[in-house]
């Protein structure tokens, strides 16, 4: 667990060292799964969570067990060259609620609307 760190500040750091160089989606994919893991915890890259109605489809399942608390969050990779739609953060925030998750982050290259 990032005791006594800033997510933020950390992700605006790797997020620098990932807009260097161009790359494809799984590799952005494993590149932010990296990131978490420098951290201390747990991800996993291309997980299928079960939800309350369906399953999903996760870019990177981020784990941590903290004083006997277990933490779980949901990130989503888009390396695209158009900026993230409103649709698709509802969407993150959709499945978070659904399968339980702690968190959402959505990592994005080109920004939000």
């Amino acid at each position: 667990l990032c005791t006594g760190c800033d997510i933020e500040q950390a992700l605006d750091s790797k997020k620098t060292k990932i807009a260097a160089k161009p790359m494809e989606w799984k590799d952005y994919q494993e590149e932010a799964a990296g990131f978490f893991r420098s951290l201390g915890l747990s991800a996993e890259t291309d997980v299928r969570v079960e939800g309350v109605r369906t399953t999903h489809d996760v870019d990177v399942l981020v784990k941590s067990k903290h004083v006997g608390f277990e933490t779980t969050w949901i990130v989503e990779c888009k390396n695209w060259k158009s900026s993230v739609s409103k649709l698709h953060v509802l969407a993150l925030r959709e499945i978070v609620r659904e399968v339980g998750a702690d968190r959402g982050i959505l990592l994005s290259e080109s920004g939000s609307q």
